[in-house]
């Protein structure tokens, strides 16, 4: 269910995306990994979690190819809690055009990246994800991850 929600979005944010940044002229030969963001951060009241997102285009005329998606812990035990604060919803790259799943953005196209965050104890907790890729500007884009859970009874969350 949460994977059908986030490529449905996918499809839409992908194509509205695709529509406001077609131009060529910027695109140089070889594959360029470019994210949306540089982190992501999420706060999230304690016992709920949340899908979270990062595009990625190929501002290049080649096609970028992700080779691999890891998820490395900075706060201890983050990845080995049950449920893991950090998680991949897939070790694939989500086309934004049409939904299907592939590790190769096309030039000028974009790529998603489908996490969900857990918030199971109140606190900051850090991880990163590294992508690993063909791209020349960046064959290992690092992207660090931070969920901030605030204490039980905190305003807003109940």
């Amino acid at each position: 269910m949460i994977k059908r929600v986030l490529v449905s979005g996918a499809v839409v944010v992908g194509a509205a995306l695709f529509a406001c940044s077609s131009d060529s002229s910027d695109l140089k030969q070889k594959p360029q990994i470019v994210t949306d963001r540089d982190a992501i951060q999420a706060d999230i009241c304690l016992g709920r979690g949340g899908p979270q997102s990062l595009f990625i285009q190929n501002k290049g005329v080649e096609d970028l190819v992700v080779s691999s998606l890891t998820l490395s812990a900075v706060t201890p035990g983050v990845l080995t809690s049950q449920p893991p604060v950090f998680r991949l919803l897939s070790d694939q790259v989500i086309n934004a055009a049409d939904g299907g799943v592939s590790n190769t953005v096309k030039t000028n196209q974009f790529g998603l990246v489908s996490m969900y965050f857990n918030a199971i104890d109140a606190g900051t907790f850090d991880a990163q994800l590294t992508i690993a890729s063909n791209a020349e500007n960046a064959a290992s884009k690092v992207v660090p991850l931070r969920v901030f859970t605030p204490d039980a009874g905190t305003q807003g969350c109940h």
